[in-house]
């Protein structure tokens, strides 16, 4: 418990120390270098660029910020902030993709059938009894 404490404070007072801009700019540059990541921008033969690449140079200009001014410690503890904001992020993100209930699932079926501009084919789903189509999307 006592060292939990320690490394509380010690997050307390570099992150008073360390200018919030930095900091915030590292953080973000890091969520969006995992997002950019699936992003591929050049594929050849032999080399790819991806997003994520575009924005590398912000968050090594950060931490070389940090670790200039305020040591390689505070940087590996700034590193690991990310880290730990990124996971975060990134279980929110996977969160949203859950599944959510059959009678919201079917209402937004539902919805989206009364958007179709002209349909082909229409089925009755067996558990439930909805009425589904397959669509083809006139081209204006």
């Amino acid at each position: 418990m006592n060292t939990l404490k320690k490394i509380r404070e010690d997050y307390e007072i570099l992150l008073r120390s360390v200018p919030a801009m930095v900091t915030a700019t590292f953080i973000l540059s890091v969520i969006f270098m995992n997002l950019f990541a699936s992003k591929e921008i050049l594929r050849t033969e032999y080399f790819c660029c991806n997003g994520g690449l575009l924005l590398s140079w912000i968050s090594f200009l950060c931490m070389d910020c940090i670790c200039k001014r305020f040591g390689p410690k505070a940087a590996t503890k700034i590193s690991v902030l990310a880290m730990v904001v990124n996971v975060i992020c990134s279980i929110v993100f996977w969160a949203k993709y859950i599944p959510a209930d059959r009678d919201v699932k079917n209402e937004v079926n539902k919805a989206r059938m009364s958007t179709i501009i002209t349909t082909d084919a229409r089925y009755q789903d067996p558990e439930n009894g909805d009425l589904y189509a397959d669509v083809k999307i006139a081209k204006a």
